[in-house]
C-alpha cells in the first residue's frame, strides 16, 4: 500500500556540495565491507592515484640510492688502518667499511623514496581532491596540489636544516613556491592532454564519469566472495613432518637407509643358500637310500 510519500531521488554529483563530494569519496576509500555486501568497484581516479605515487617512490629510490652511491664512489676505495697488525685486521677493517657504506646507500635509497613519494601522494591527492570538490579538471587542480607539497616541503626542509625562524615562515614559503610551480605545470599538462590523441582523451573522460558515479552512488556494485571455511590446522603434525622430510634428505640418513637396504638384501642372500643347500641335502639322502 503506497502511503503517499514520494521516493527521495538519487542525489546526482551535481546536487551535492564540494565538500559532500570528497566526503563521499573519502568514504570509499575508508568504509569496512564484510563479505557478501555490495561495493562499487574502486574509482579510476583513485587507482591513478595510486599508480603515479608508486612510481614517484620508486623515482624517489633510484635517485637517492643514485646520488649516494656517486657519493661514496667519489670517495674511492676503502683505505686500510695504518696500525693493523696482520693481515687479517686489515681485511676485517675493510669488510667493515663496505658494510657501512653498504647500510649509508640502503639508507640513503629509503628516505629519497619516501621523501618523493610523500610528496607525490600529496600533490596528487590533493591535486583529485581539488577536482572533485570543484566538479571539473583544470590548471587550478595542480596548483591547489602544488601548494599542499610546496607546504610539506617547507616544513620537511625547516626540520631538516634544523631552522632558527617559526616553522609557518617555512609552511608559507613552501606554499608559495609550490603553488608558483604547480600552476605553469597545469596549464602544460592541460596542453599535453588537448594534443593526446582522441582514445586516451575519452579514456580520461571515462574515468572522471567513473568517479562522478561513484560519489553519486550510481556506479553498478559487485558482491564480495563469501569468506572461505577455516581449516584446521595441526601446526605440531606439520613441524613433525617437516622435520621427517628433512632428516630424510640428509646425508647421514641417506647413508642410514642405504646400509640398512644392504643388510637386508644380504639377509635375503643367505637365506636363499641355506634353503638351496637343504634342498640338496635332501636330494643326496633319497639318492643314498
Amino acid at each position: 500500500m503506497d502511503s503517499g510519500t514520494p521516493a527521495s531521488p538519487t542525489p546526482t554529483p551535481g546536487d551535492l556540495s564540494g565538500w559532500q563530494r570528497v566526503s563521499r569519496l573519502l568514504g570509499y576509500g575508508f568504509q569496512h565491507v564484510e563479505p557478501g555486501q555490495e561495493v562499487p568497484p574502486m574509482p579510476d581516479e583513485l587507482r591513478e592515484w595510486a599508480s603515479d605515487t608508486m612510481t614517484a617512490l620508486m623515482a624517489g629510490l633510484v635517485i637517492g640510492g643514485g646520488k649516494k652511491y656517486l657519493e661514496e664512489r667519489g670517495a674511492g676505495p676503502p683505505q686500510p688502518p695504518a696500525n693493523a697488525p696482520t693481515k687479517l685486521h686489515i681485511a676485517r677493517a675493510i669488510a667493515e667499511e663496505n658494510t657501512q657504506r653498504l647500510q649509508r646507500l640502503a639508507n640513503a635509497s629509503v628516505r629519497g623514496g619516501l621523501h618523493f613519494g610523500g610528496l607525490a601522494a600529496v600533490f596528487y591527492a590533493v591535486q583529485m581532491l581539488s577536482g572533485v570538490y570543484r566538479g571539473r579538471r583544470d590548471f587550478l587542480d595542480s596548483a591547489h596540489g602544488g601548494l599542499a607539497a610546496g607546504a610539506v616541503f617547507g616544513v620537511s626542509l625547516h626540520r631538516s636544516v634544523k631552522a632558527t625562524s617559526h616553522p609557518m615562515r617555512a609552511v608559507v614559503l613552501g606554499a608559495a613556491l609550490g603553488a608558483s610551480l604547480g600552476l605553469p605545470f597545469g596549464l602544460l599538462q592541460d596542453q599535453l592532454v588537448s594534443m593526446l590523441p582522441e582514445e586516451h582523451q575519452a579514456a580520461r573522460v571515462r574515468r572522471r564519469l567513473h568517479t562522478e558515479s561513484v560519489i553519486a552512488g550510481t556506479a553498478p556494485t559487485s558482491t564480495l566472495p563469501p569468506r572461505a571455511p577455516e581449516r584446521n590446522y595441526d601446526v605440531t603434525s606439520a613441524v613433525i613432518q617437516q622435520l621427517e622430510a628433512s632428516l630424510s634428505r640428509s646425508p647421514g640418513r641417506q647413508a642410514q637407509l642405504e646400509a640398512q637396504q644392504q643388510q637386508q638384501q644380504q639377509q635375503q642372500q643367505e637365506a636363499e643358500q641355506q634353503q638351496q643347500q637343504a634342498g640338496q641335502g635332501r636330494q643326496r639322502r633319497w639318492w643314498g637310500w
